[in-house]
């Protein structure tokens, strides 16, 4: 769960991978929902982690990193 502030520039999809909310109610009642619907609490972890190892971990973002230099430097 973030603030819309706190996702932006990052390869988020508000239901999908993360919600989204920017009042203390939609908070609330995020975690209610994912406290009781199992499959919903399943999707959002799974498609979190996904598009962690997809984005940001450190072999993608060296990888991106590398990409960038090397097209810098031409």
């Amino acid at each position: 769960m973030s603030t819309s502030k706190g996702a932006e520039g990052l390869d988020v999809l508000h239901g999908e991978n993360i919600l989204l909310g920017d009042a203390p109610a939609e908070f609330a009642n995020y975690v209610i929902s994912l406290l009781s619907d199992k499959v919903l609490y399943q999707r959002l972890a799974n498609n979190g982690k996904e598009t962690v190892q997809k984005h940001y971990d450190w072999g993608g973002m060296s990888y991106k990193y590398e990409v960038l230099v090397e097209s810098a430097l031409k």
